[in-house]
């Protein structure tokens, strides 16, 4: 009876470490996309420069307080979003499942001669 507990207490412990590591990067997600939303063109310099100073400064203490893995699961779900969000153009129309739109609105930009 006491291996089975011992057992159960390692899995249970296994599926703690990865919920925490889920977590973290959810949390990194949420982070970046806060972040993101800062930079847009109506927001002023100075919300924008606290935002940022904001951020690098929780990395910081992330970095210096918690564990290696605390930071790679916060940067992973950072760099998870500044990906995503740059993929796609906000107002891009997507005509059939699967298709990638265009990098650039063909219709904005003017042709050079």
């Amino acid at each position: 009876m006491e291996g089975f507990f011992t057992g159960a207490s390692q899995i249970l412990n296994l599926l703690g470490v990865l919920l925490r590591f889920v977590g973290v990067v959810v949390f990194g997600v949420a982070l970046g996309w806060l972040t993101l939303t800062a930079f847009k063109r109506e927001t002023p310099w100075y919300y924008q420069a606290v935002v940022l100073v904001v951020f690098f400064g929780f990395f910081a203490a992330v970095f210096w307080k918690s564990d290696p893995g605390v930071l790679g699961g916060l940067t992973l779900g950072t760099g998870l979003m500044i990906l995503l969000r740059g993929m796609r153009q906000p107002g891009a129309k997507v005509e059939k499942p699967g298709e990638v739109p265009p990098p650039v609105d063909v219709k904005k930009t003017r042709k050079v001669a």
